[in-house]
């Protein structure tokens, strides 16, 4: 069982490296540019990273992402984001959001931090599952933030540690957070990512999109009171 908290400022090259390593085991690499969107994501101000972590005794026959810095916890954010941007693959008793700080990503090099593909630890702990929750918006992130609504940008496992149950941590503590109304995007092809949305109570919401490369992508919502307006 890990442990699901806010992200610290240490947590967010730790974050990058979950995302990238996920990414690049489905088969979509990461290009330059998606990296540099994502930095920009997680150091943006409405929206919440939180962070599935073990202890790094627990981490050794199955070694994950980059470690944790002793720091204040801190929301990090979000701007608007578009329809099926990172499809979440596998997604956040979550902490309440703390006062934003800002974390320069840009200059963090992650290879100087790790000690081998997976083996990214520094410290007592190891983040093996990442979230990123933004302030929902109208428009599909172009329009005013929308009262109770929040939009899951992305939730990730590190492929060292998949099938533990990391997945429906982060979701529940996604719940936590307090939100109305809950939305993400994924492909219409993932049904392994479907199968554990639909476990956490997301439902369809009807409305498909389509990537760049044509593949579909399909809303899901998560529902936990009075649908706002």
């Amino acid at each position: 069982m890990s442990d699901v908290r806010t992200a610290l400022p240490g947590d967010l090259p730790a974050a990058v490296e979950v995302w990238h390593a996920a990414n690049t085991a489905r088969g979509l690499p990461p290009t330059a540019s998606r990296l540099a969107r994502i930095r920009e994501k997680l150091t943006a101000s409405d929206a919440t990273v939180l962070v599935a972590t073990l202890p790094v005794a627990s981490a050794v026959a199955a070694p994950a992402a980059v470690a944790l810095a002793a720091a204040a916890p801190v929301t990090v954010a979000s701007t608007a984001v578009a329809p099926g941007v990172d499809d979440p693959a596998v997604v956040a008793s979550a902490v309440a959001p703390a006062a934003v700080a800002s974390v320069d990503l840009a200059s963090v090099d992650l290879a100087a931090v790790s000690d081998g593909p997976g083996r990214e630890v520094v410290g007592p702990e190891v983040v093996v599952g990442m979230a990123l929750v933004e302030q929902g918006r109208a428009d599909d992130g172009a329009g005013e933030p929308v009262p109770g609504y929040g939009h899951v940008s992305m939730v990730f496992v590190h492929p060292s540690h998949w099938s533990n149950g990391y997945g429906q941590q982060l979701l529940r503590a996604v719940a936590a957070l307090g939100w109305t109304r809950t939305t993400l995007w994924t492909r219409q092809s993932n049904s392994r990512a479907q199968r554990l949305y639909a476990a956490a109570g997301y439902t369809p919401t009807g409305r498909v999109a389509h990537l760049h490369d044509g593949d579909a992508i399909i809303q899901l919502e998560h529902l936990t009171g009075t649908r706002p307006a």
